[in-house]
């Protein structure tokens, strides 16, 4: 736990600066949170939890990061009162073979945050956690190329993505909503940017924020 603590995200690795918003790449979103740099054995922790379906990994990755995530998007919840949270998007074969995804504790801790925010106050009422999947089959982007990353977020035909659309029946397109997307790591910020764009056909006028449990340091280009 000592290590991992040298590991919290307290400034931008990549630029150095307090509160980077994601060295210019991430213009659209007004807020970038993260907690955790993605080194030091993350990657291969996070990796045998969501590949091998392992409980004993699961379990271990839960108990590293679900309290301080909890405590984190908590202080978020209260202190920004967003309209809309936007689970990290799922492929369709991992929800068909029932595999474990960081969407599951984002999941968890957002109905435990519900739960005690309610005590006390009626703000989560106006709150929707919108669960979300891609229709198409994707390549994992870890086995693409770098160079390659960007021309397939551009071919639209791996863009579209599902949700329903019933839980936007309250929805007033007038109104500025504030509109949290969550991932569990955040690299070239491709997929937090291909989000934004799809869901903005649906939120116009709205203030967007992004988190990821953690970022990977990269070198600014």
């Amino acid at each position: 736990m000592s290590k991992l603590d040298n590991l919290r995200f307290y400034s931008c690795i990549r630029c150095g600066l307090d509160n980077c918003l994601g060295c210019q790449k991430l213009i659209e979103f007004k807020k970038v949170f993260t907690l955790y740099i993605y080194s030091n054995g993350i990657p291969e922790l996070l990796l045998l939890a969501k590949e091998s379906n392992n409980t004993f990994y699961i379990n271990l990755f839960n108990n590293l990061f679900y309290l301080d995530c909890k405590n984190f998007l908590s202080n978020l919840t209260i202190k920004y009162k967003y309209n809309y949270i936007i689970l990290p998007v799922l492929k369709q074969e991992r929800i068909l073979n029932s595999s474990w995804h960081p969407t599951n504790l984002f999941y968890d801790v957002f109905t435990e945050i519900f739960a005690e925010i309610k005590e006390f106050s009626s703000d989560t009422n106006n709150i929707v956690l919108l669960p979300s999947q891609f229709t198409k089959k994707l390549k994992k982007q870890s086995l693409v190329p770098k160079k390659n990353r960007d021309h397939n977020y551009k071919d639209f035909e791996l863009k579209n993505i599902y949700f329903d659309l019933k839980l936007l029946k309250n929805f007033d397109s007038k109104i500025s909503n504030k509109i949290l997307i969550l991932d569990d790591v955040l690299t070239s910020g491709q997929t937090a940017l291909m989000m934004q764009k799809y869901f903005s056909n649906f939120f116009p006028s709205t203030e967007w924020h992004f988190f990821s449990l953690f970022r990977s340091p990269q070198k600014m280009e």
